[in-house]
């Protein structure tokens, strides 16, 4: 079977290219090319390579003029059908596209329509944004109203993510993303687990979405009550000096470390107790589920889906001051008994068991076309 992957971006270090990544890695049995936007991080392109599929990237505006950017991205409409089409015709006769590319997945399975594939799947990883421009949200809505139809299998990651993708639409799936259970239990083994300590932890992309200058205000409160608080961030992105300029700022340089984006993930929040991650929006969170099976609790805003639930998380409102935030998190460490991860819900996050729906996604849709 021959698949064509679309990425949400380039071959960067993030969430989504690492479910997609899996995705190839655990399918032998399938072919895989892939279509990247531009020549950003090629984080993950040595890897890919090894599956012997190729990379297409489709050119885009990388300059900093806003206008150019916006009309260059109004441009897709037309630029980036003709592309998928014209990939199909010369290299493809694909039998599965599957675009991780929120909104203008609907325009590459309008190419894939066009030039004859008959699996088309959009795939959401995210929910919306509330910072998201009206300008955006208008050019979002006519894709949807107008090519939304050229997909016939439509995913997300959570329900939140199927609302923001797919409006009132109800043929939609909710396909959890997944991690290697079995991996990350004998990761675990090797690292001494912290007891007693305020270790706290956050991984995730430097951007407004992921909220990270609150958290270093919620930690600098939990600093003032617990002086042998630590944090460490792990992660790359746009806002990263921002972020070290607040550290260095309010005097908090000794309590917080940063690790880079490949530093060893599984030592890190081994050696953690708690997470705090309170984004503004988000499609799942996968970072939450590698948390929860190392052991560490989780604060987490309401605009997490409550599928990443797996018994070590505590919801607080992002409508809560910072001050708030940090006495909820104190009080929940003195009860830190009184959480513990499920095994069933752990389970239901197994690779081995996801992977088993793509499978017949993949399969199944095709023999009914």
């Amino acid at each position: 079977m021959k698949v064509l992957q679309v990425s949400c971006n380039d071959l960067s270090n993030g969430g989504v290219q690492n479910v997609f990544m899996n995705i190839i890695a655990n399918m032998p049995d399938c072919d895989f090319d892939l279509v990247v936007f531009g020549d950003g991080d090629d984080y993950y392109k040595d890897e890919f390579l090894k599956f012997g599929g190729r990379i297409f990237a489709f050119p885009i505006y990388q300059g900093n003029n806003k206008y150019i950017a916006q009309l260059d991205r109004i441009l897709w409409i037309f630029r980036l059908p003709l592309f998928i089409f014209c990939i199909n015709r010369k290299y493809g006769n694909y039998d599965v596209i599957h675009c991780h590319n929120y909104f203008e997945s609907f325009l590459c399975n309008f190419g894939a329509y066009l030039s004859g594939i008959n699996v088309r799947i959009s795939h959401c990883h995210n929910s919306a944004d509330p910072s998201e421009t009206k300008c955006y949200k208008l050019y979002t809505s006519v894709l949807r109203m107008i090519f939304k139809r050229y997909t016939n299998v439509k995913i997300g990651c959570s329900s939140k993510a199927n609302e923001y993708l797919y409006g009132d639409d109800n043929d939609v799936l909710v396909i959890n993303n997944f991690i290697k259970v079995n991996t990350w239990l004998q990761e675990k083994r090797k690292y001494k687990t912290p007891d007693g300590k305020y270790l706290f932890v956050h991984i995730g992309r430097f951007c407004y979405q992921k909220n990270q200058l609150f958290m270093l205000e919620v930690f600098k409160e939990i600093s003032l009550r617990e002086p042998d608080a630590r944090l460490a961030i792990m992660g790359y992105g746009n806002d990263e000096k921002k972020l070290r300029s607040y550290v260095e700022e309010n005097m908090l340089s000794n309590l917080v470390t940063f690790y880079p984006h490949d530093y060893n993930k599984y030592q890190l929040l081994a050696e953690s107790n708690y997470m705090i991650f309170p984004s503004i929006s988000e499609g799942f969170g996968i970072a939450l589920l590698e948390a929860q099976i190392m052991d560490c609790l989780c604060f987490v805003s309401d605009a997490i889906p409550e599928n990443t639930d797996m018994g070590l998380e505590v919801r607080i409102s992002l409508e809560k001051t910072t001050k708030q935030w940090a006495e909820i998190i104190l009080k929940c460490i003195k009860d830190r008994c009184s959480y513990c991860a499920d095994e069933k819900k752990i389970n239901k996050f197994d690779m081995r068991n996801i992977m088993k729906k793509y499978r017949l996604i993949y399969k199944n849709i095709n023999e009914r076309s």
